[in-house]
């Protein structure tokens, strides 16, 4: 087979072995091969709706090049399909890029996806074939298919905020962050079970990531390392879960990189698959104000600097923080608020916790003199 989309991505963080320099694909964070499908699953609520799967274009090679494309779809009556692509949307099977994309450079984001407007269609009856090539190189080329599920949701929708944003299917989530040297940036979730039953979660996700980065979620009551996920225990009807209630968020840690990464969340009942959400969040990090990377926990409106690590943490964490005078108190706390570590810390500028005994989550820890808070960060112990 002819392959064009098959440089190393090594500026996100993918490694691959000898291979041809040029442009790589990826749809919903997933690479695309020459040969290979991708299946998306769906639900059809709305009939005037469109569904998007996101695409990352990323110009591997060392000059500049213009792309191609071209498209053939095998849709059920009344389905329609287009893409949004190189910032110009398209019902045409055919197109060239109206500007070249620079070496390594990329084209990614909310203008850039496939879509299918299913018109309330329910079946595994869509498949579209795409081919992409350069002009300057049409003889290399990959080809790919997209197979879309589509199916009604049994069950009442769980409503999703991610830092404060309610959480709409294919909606795109911009978290703009100072990058720190160490540590983790964190965005809260709150999940609503808008429902008169009983639902178990789940979800799944894609990386792309910029090299040295990496992230995690903590969410249905635990943190996970895997890309799949189930929550152990169901949300009731009627309970919003947040954060106060159990470890509910996303993660990235940068360590110190300034970029842009993306990843890509399905979230949705165990029991109806249908019943899910797609989204996406960017991770913008950028230099910390002054210049330099930052320390992690770094809090602007704090007197006093500090950092923790390791972070997360498994059986011990040393904070370490600027000299400060007086009876200063470290108290280390729950997400629900709960006092679970207390130290006199006068004169110290660093002291070690033992977090052997405490439960998986989140914490947050300050130094407080007489009532008045000094610093304090998050901690995560594993």
């Amino acid at each position: 087979m002819k392959k064009l989309f098959l440089g190393c991505l090594l500026a996100l963080g993918f490694g691959c072995g000898v291979q041809a320099q040029g442009v790589d694909v990826y749809v919903n964070g997933t690479l695309m091969t020459d040969g290979s499908s991708l299946t998306i699953k769906r639900a059809t609520v709305d009939k005037n709706n469109l569904l998007h799967a996101y695409t990352i274009f990323h110009n591997t090679g060392d000059a500049a090049v213009t792309l191609t494309g071209k498209k053939v779809a095998t849709l059920p009556e009344d389905v329609h399909d287009g893409w949004c692509i190189w910032e110009t949307c398209m019902a045409v099977n055919e197109i060239e890029a109206e500007r070249k994309l620079e070496a390594g450079k990329r084209f990614e984001g909310p203008t850039e996806f496939l879509d299918i407007q299913p018109k309330g269609y329910v079946g595994e009856d869509i498949s579209i074939t795409y081919t992409f090539s350069t002009v300057e190189h049409p003889e290399q080329t990959t080809t790919f298919t997209l197979n879309w599920i589509l199916g009604e949701p049994t069950l009442a929708p769980v409503k999703m905020t991610v830092d404060g944003q309610e959480v709409e299917q294919d909606k795109f989530i911009k978290v703009e962050r100072e990058t720190q040297a160490t540590g983790m940036l964190h965005v809260e979730m709150t999940f609503d079970n808008t429902g008169s039953e009983a639902v178990k979660m789940a979800a799944d996700r894609t990386k792309v990531l910029v090299e040295g980065t990496t992230t995690d979620w903590c969410m249905f009551g635990s943190c996970f390392p895997s890309d799949n996920i189930t929550g152990m225990d169901p949300l009731a009807p009627g309970l919003t879960e947040s954060s106060g209630d159990a470890p509910q968020y996303l993660e990235y840690t940068p360590n110190g990189t300034v970029g842009e990464s993306l990843v890509y969340y399905s979230i949705y009942t165990a029991d109806d698959e249908f019943n899910r959400t797609d989204f996406v969040v960017r991770w913008v990090t950028k230099e910390a104000e002054g210049g330099g990377s930052g320390t992690a926990n770094e809090n602007a409106a704090d007197a006093v600097k500090t950092a923790v690590y390791p972070n997360p943490a498994v059986t011990a964490a040393r904070l370490t923080w600027e000299a400060v005078e007086g009876a200063v108190v470290l108290n280390v706390r729950s997400v629900s608020g709960q006092l679970v570590y207390s130290l006199p810390v006068e004169g110290l500028t660093e002291t070690e916790i033992n977090v052997a005994g405490f439960t998986p989550g989140m914490y947050f820890y300050t130094l407080e003199r007489q009532g008045e808070r000094l610093a304090g960060g998050k901690l995560l112990v594993r």
